[in-house]
């Protein structure tokens, strides 16, 4: 059981399915999209799907590295677009390069472009910028 998106009405059953396939073009690159659904009346997003592709050792010089991009889009649930009066969906694309330093170290520089941020029609869109630093012992 999950609360309504409505918090007036009674919780509801909530459920969902997702489905993803990933499909190597290569031994180096990857594709995969994935798609999903929930119940409208419980979930802030109804729907959503993802894709992107991941290329491993772009550059014959950094033959570990990885360079991925990815764009996904959640689209917002009939029943909580009523009640907020919020925007359709929000989506963000995503560009990363994972590079592996040196032996169990790797840092992935990270840049995504966010559309409709927290599904508000005053708030502009967003770009953002991380470094991730992974260290494996």
């Amino acid at each position: 059981m999950q609360d309504h998106v409505d918090s007036t009405k009674n919780s509801e059953k909530n459920s969902g399915v997702y489905g993803m396939v990933s499909y190597g073009l290569s031994k180096d690159v990857f594709l995969f999209l994935k798609y999903g659904f929930a119940s409208h009346q419980t979930n802030t997003f109804e729907s959503g799907v993802e894709t992107g592709f991941s290329y491993k050792g772009i550059f014959s010089s950094r033959p570990q590295d990885v360079l991925t991009m990815g764009y996904a889009q959640a689209n917002t649930s009939s029943e909580y677009k009523r009640i907020n009066s919020s925007t359709d969906y929000e989506s963000v694309g995503e560009l990363a390069y994972r590079v592996d330093v040196c032996d169990g170290i790797s840092v992935t520089p990270d840049v995504q472009y966010i559309q409709n941020v927290g599904l508000s029609k005053t708030v502009e869109d967003a770009q953002v910028g991380t470094i991730r630093i992974e260290i494996e012992f």
